[in-house]
């Protein structure tokens, strides 16, 4: 009878716990870097998710979006992105090092190509559930030609969206060796003096870091 009477006494204070809830996400926000900017100029937002993930580049783990919608309905959903600030130095000459400068952000960029007002919504979906914020800016006039895309009138030429025609003058760049993004600059000096306007990057796994480590 006693055992009965303690494991009676033990499921009722169990019973009686008070139940814990889990913490609510923190509300989402997003800064914009200007409440003004020009036609084709670049509007930034930076969230404040404070988070961890095992891989933020996952987006089935942690999926950032944004819609801008401006003047005569245009709309545009563009994907956030994982920034993590580095500062970097040339060891001996040879060797370029790199170390994490700050803590990570998640950020959206987005450039408007009409003037007018404009309207966001960010949208945020991970583990905790999902969560959004709003909020606007004026885009205003400018002499920006914008951006290359196909000609209308022929597919086998480039025009600008001020309608100018836009002739490639570059190369493929491959690569870079133990000076890092130091040799990119003395590439991009050269191309510049001999009035290239144009290059192709190889993003290569093992030179650039894209999802890729040490066991890989």
């Amino acid at each position: 009878m006693k055992t009965v009477l303690l494991l009676a006494l033990a499921l009722c204070g169990s019973l009686a716990a008070p139940v814990v809830p889990a913490a609510a996400p923190k509300p989402l926000a997003a800064r914009v870097n200007a409440a003004s900017v020009s036609r084709f100029g670049m509007i930034e937002l930076t969230l404040n998710l404070s988070t961890t993930y095992k891989n933020p580049f996952d987006p089935d783990e942690m999926d950032v979006t944004a819609t801008f919608s401006g003047p005569g309905k245009r709309f545009f959903t563009v994907n956030g992105f994982y920034d993590q600030p580095y500062t970097r130095r040339l060891v001996d000459g040879k060797r370029e090092e790199m170390t994490r400068d700050g803590a990570p952000a998640w950020k959206v960029r987005f450039t408007p190509n009409a003037v007018g007002k404009w309207t966001y919504r960010v949208s945020v979906k991970d583990a905790s559930g999902s969560r959004s914020a709003t909020g606007a800016f004026t885009v205003t006039a400018s002499s920006a030609p914008g951006f290359i895309r196909r000609s209308p009138k022929s597919h086998s030429y480039l025009r600008r969206d001020d309608g100018s025609t836009f002739f490639i003058v570059g190369e493929n760049v491959g690569w870079a060796g133990d000076r890092g993004t130091y040799e990119y600059e003395d590439w991009y000096t050269a191309l510049g003096k001999a009035k290239a306007n144009w290059a192709r990057v190889w993003m290569v796994a093992n030179n650039m870091g894209l999802e890729w480590t040490p066991s890989a």
